[in-house]
């Protein structure tokens, strides 16, 4: 055997950090190509398989609801593995590892970075009452509040949305549904 030739049949390992919907697209492209001499490992700190996070606002008002995207199946696959609860905190290039917040470290050959945004939270007293709008846990978080404020409380409660964009709106409108009044502020002039 050349060493050209054990090039060639030797498995290459990517590893995906991230696993929002650019992860998810990413492993289902390689999945649909065929996983021949691969062996891809996504890293995501949710519990969850990757989800439409477009689609939140239908899981703001129906918890049951399912934003998976493609077919569960495809992660039964044994050359692609979907590890939850592995959120990646360093990347050590030189070494070709990554670890993440649990202590687990993943060796590759090649690195996808696919970690999506993050929700910005207010530097501002009270903030800790503040819910963001990223994930499932965020919107159930959310619904779970509106429903405990609204008992607690014995009324109609605000249900302040800070962004008067797409997802912003639909969050307005997901708090009405569920018995808030909601109130939008927005930055624009519009």
């Amino acid at each position: 055997m050349t060493e050209q030739t054990s090039r060639q049949t030797a498995t290459r390992r990517i590893v995906v950090a991230g696993g929002g919907p650019a992860a998810h697209r990413f492993a289902d492209a390689m999945h649909t190509r065929g996983l021949e001499g691969w062996d891809v490992t996504v890293l995501t700190e949710e519990a969850h398989l990757p989800y439409d996070r477009v689609a939140l606002s239908k899981a703001l008002t129906d918890s049951s609801v399912d934003l998976t995207l493609g077919s569960a199946s495809m992660w039964d696959h044994a050359s692609l593995s979907l590890k939850t609860g592995e959120r990646v905190v360093k990347i050590n290039a030189e070494a070709k590892t990554v670890e993440t917040a649990a202590g687990s470290i993943f060796e590759y050959d090649d690195l996808v970075v696919a970690t999506g945004s993050d929700a910005m939270r207010l530097p501002i007293p009270g903030a800790e009452h503040v819910h963001v709008y990223r994930t499932l846990e965020d919107v159930w978080a959310i619904n779970k509040a509106i429903a405990e404020l609204t008992e607690k409380l014995g009324r109609t409660i605000n249900a302040v949305t800070i962004g008067g964009g797409l997802l912003g709106l639909e969050s307005a409108a997901g708090t009405e549904q569920l018995g808030a009044t909601p109130v939008v502020i927005n930055g624009a002039p519009w």
